[in-house]
């Protein structure tokens, strides 16, 4: 079972160096902005599970590697890994809809943001109470973050020394 798994993570070594995982990655984004049927499958609400749960594997799998780990688990990059995350999230939710779009001036229709804005919105109470969710889910999080990670201070200020660099 240790040589299995040594030759699954040699593969996966090899497949993240630069040149493969480039060319791979224009593959499939070429694949996916061009070849219809590929985009018709991976632009679904389960498509979007693909993507995600792969990434989160490749993630995942990435782990095994103490460097990439040491630098992932400093609180300072916590922000970056959410940054991947929220990133391909919402190219995907905005590609769907502009291939939804796509669609519907295919068939001589207006797209969604057309149709959207001939409807009447109303600010009070419903985009008030959205926000107001909003800032408490954000609020929460921060205060879960603020508690579970720590943060990386230095010492007290000293108005008699300046660092070198001196930063603002």
């Amino acid at each position: 079972m240790d040589n299995v798994l040594f030759y699954i993570m040699w593969g996966f070594n090899k497949l993240c160096e630069p040149w493969y995982l480039l060319g791979l990655s224009f593959l499939l984004f070429y694949l996916a902005f061009y070849y219809k049927p590929f985009g018709d499958k991976l632009w679904t609400i389960k498509g979007g599970y693909v993507v995600m749960i792969s990434t989160s594997i490749w993630f995942g799998l990435s782990l095994n590697n103490d460097h990439f780990l040491s630098i992932v688990a400093k609180a300072d990059n916590v922000p970056i890994v959410a940054m991947i995350f929220l990133f391909i999230g919402f190219l995907w939710t905005g590609m769907v809809q502009a291939w939804d779009n796509d669609k519907r001036i295919a068939q001589g229709l207006e797209p969604n943001e057309a149709e959207d804005s001939k409807k009447r919105v109303y600010t009070w109470p419903d985009l008030l109470m959205v926000e107001l969710i909003t800032i408490l889910v954000v609020t929460c999080i921060l205060i879960v973050w603020a508690i579970v990670l720590d943060a990386p201070l230095e010492e007290r200020a000293n108005p008699t020394w300046a660092p070198n660099p001196s930063k603002a």
